[in-house]
C-alpha cells in the first residue's frame, strides 16, 4: 500500500508491515513503523515514533531518518548521511553508511553507524 513518491507523510496511526515504499516517504510521523516498511531515498525524517526492524533503508540514497526522536530498530536506516541529529536509541546493524550517525545523543547498538566520517559529534 501508499507506494507513491511522499507516501504515508505525516500520520499519526501506525505504518502496517511493507507499506509505504517510496522516495521521501514516512517523514514527520507520530506513530508506529512496522518492519520492512518506509524504504526509499530520503525516507523517515523527523518522527516520533519507533521505526521497525528493517525499515528506512535505501543504501545509494541519502538523508534516511534524520532527527528522528524514537527508537531505531535492527537493521533499518542504513544509507548515506542516515540517522544523523536523532535522539532515540538506534538497535543493531542499523544507520550503516558514509557520515551517518552525527549529532546524535543517544545509545548506538552494535554493528550500527560504521562507515567513512560516521559518529561525529556523537553527545550518546
Amino acid at each position: 500500500a501508499c507506494t507513491g513518491t511522499r507516501s504515508c507523510f505525516e500520520n499519526t496511526g501506525t505504518i502496517s508491515r511493507e507499506s509505504c515504499r517510496s522516495n521521501d516517504a514516512c517523514n514527520g510521523n507520530i506513530g508506529d513503523i512496522a518492519p520492512q516498511s518506509c524504504n526509499g531515498k530520503a525516507a523517515c525524517r523527523d518522527n516520533e515514533g519507533p521505526i521497525g526492524q528493517g525499515s528506512c533503508n535505501d543504501l545509494d540514497g541519502e538523508g534516511n531518518c534524520l532527527g528522528n526522536t524514537g527508537t531505531i530498530g535492527s537493521g533499518s536506516c542504513n544509507g548515506i548521511n542516515a540517522c544523523t541529529g536523532n535522539s532515540g536509541t538506534i538497535g543493531n546493524n542499523a544507520c550503516n553508511g558514509p557520515n551517518a550517525c552525527m549529532n546524535n545523543a543517544a545509545d548506538i547498538g552494535n554493528a550500527s553507524c560504521n562507515g567513512e566520517g560516521a559518529c561525529t559529534d556523537v553527545l550518546g
